[in-house]
């Protein structure tokens, strides 16, 4: 693909010429002590999942140098780059390269090595993308008409059968579907799929750094410091390489059962690798409404939704008693009790109800949300792995034990 070289190679080269520059400047230095005593730049190369903002790094970074005492001049600079310039700087500290984005069949997407985060997309020869329509995870449906390369358009013909495609920044695409004509027909059929996902790459500059660098990335990944630590962060001489995917795993739910006096007892686990502080779950619901009630949820930060759960909470210390005309609220469930030193391995709460029987015969499956909150200070929810959405704040689950238990619950005798 000559004209895709021509088009792409350049910007490639020269990023990758001045980053080397640099790093082979640093290495001829001395190596100089990791706490620091005047002012220096520090340069971090991320990689992170592919639901990961500038905004969660942000966040990380300035927990992390506030938390460590360290101090910088302005905000930390994050831009995106690609997986092109990520690997040299791969090259340098010996690691394997990044994985390979699937593709879907007929329309084929993969990222390009270009400079900035750009995708080819493959159409069979015999085929023209007329019309490109993206869902983005927060700015919805946008749709691209595919021009000649002029440096403005986010969706270039490069040769035929082959595109170039730049996606919104600071944003994610979910899903596409493209209108192609077919040669020598009238149709046009529509071509649909999810995004396929890859990791994300991000260069940080921190400039006039004071403070303990080792201190401060291992604030940044100790759990019990801040909510979404770096997995793991590498120290170079003067270059700083932060491997970073800022991802958690829900493990298994606990058990729930209904006790003898009515009793409603919620078991949500902890987390391994994070340090929540408690646990909010979000119900009474059938399935069909824990997942649209999920949806609402799902439009809010880290920080906004522990905000937004408040305004319809009954704290760990508020009296609750449950009954069958309840709409869904948020219930705090608190750590059960561990030794000095222990993290919980649960958070329980016994909810007291007064018509068990109505209750159980309005939901045969009880559903509801759960978030798991981490507090230093501040609150912040914690990302979790979902089955459909990779990561978010707020999963659904089915009551664990509550079929089981109702069937031994007594009904009043009808007349």
């Amino acid at each position: 693909m000559p004209g895709l070289r021509r088009h792409l190679r350049p910007p490639v080269w020269a990023a990758a010429l001045t980053v080397l520059i640099l790093a082979c400047t640093s290495l001829a230095q001395p190596p100089r002590p990791v706490v620091e005593t005047g002012e220096t730049t520090l340069y971090l190369v991320l990689r992170v999942g592919p639901d990961i903002t500038e905004k969660d790094i942000r966040k990380t970074l300035k927990q992390g140098l506030d938390l460590s005492g360290a101090t910088i001049s302005g905000e930390p600079s994050i831009k995106p780059v690609s997986s092109a310039f990520f690997e040299e700087f791969q090259t340098l500290v010996d690691r394997a390269g990044p994985p390979v984005v699937a593709a879907d069949d007929g329309l084929s997407i993969r990222v390009l090595p270009s400079r900035e985060l750009m995708y080819e997309i493959k159409v069979p020869a015999t085929q023209v993308l007329k019309k490109l329509r993206v869902t983005y995870q927060t700015g919805g449906a946008k749709e691209y008409t595919p021009t000649a390369p002029d440096g403005k358009s986010r969706l270039m013909l490069v040769v035929p059968g082959r595109y170039a495609f730049i996606p919104d920044v600071d944003d994610l695409p979910v899903s596409y579907e493209g209108e192609v004509a077919e040669l020598g027909k009238d149709n046009i059929p529509v071509v649909k799929g999810e995004w396929p996902k890859g990791d994300k790459y991000f260069a940080v500059t921190m400039r006039n750094f004071r403070g303990n660098r080792r201190l401060m990335f291992e604030v940044m990944q100790d759990n019990t410091k801040v909510a979404n630590p770096f997995d793991s962060v590498e120290l170079g001489s003067d270059l700083v390489f932060a491997f970073a995917s800022l991802n958690a795993s829900a493990g298994d739910p606990g058990s729930n059962v209904i006790g003898a006096d009515g009793t409603v007892t919620i078991s949500v686990e902890s987390i391994a690798n994070r340090s929540p502080r408690r646990v909010w779950v979000y119900f009474p619901h059938d399935e069909k409404g824990v997942l649209a009630a999920r949806e609402d949820f799902k439009k809010f930060d880290s920080e906004q939704l522990p905000a937004e759960i408040r305004k319809n909470a009954v704290g760990a210390t508020d009296p609750l008693v449950f009954t069958s005309k309840d709409k869904p609220r948020w219930i705090e469930l608190s750590a059960e009790p561990t030794p000095p030193g222990v993290k919980p391995r649960r958070f329980v709460r016994a909810i007291r109800t007064d018509d068990i029987a109505n209750i159980v015969d309005l939901y045969p499956q009880l559903w509801m949300l759960v978030v798991w909150e981490f507090d230093n200070g501040k609150p912040e929810a914690i990302w979790v792995k979902h089955a459909k959405d990779d990561r978010t704040y707020v999963i659904e689950r089915e009551v664990a034990g509550w079929q089981k238990a109702s069937l031994k619950v007594p009904r009043p005798k009808k007349p």
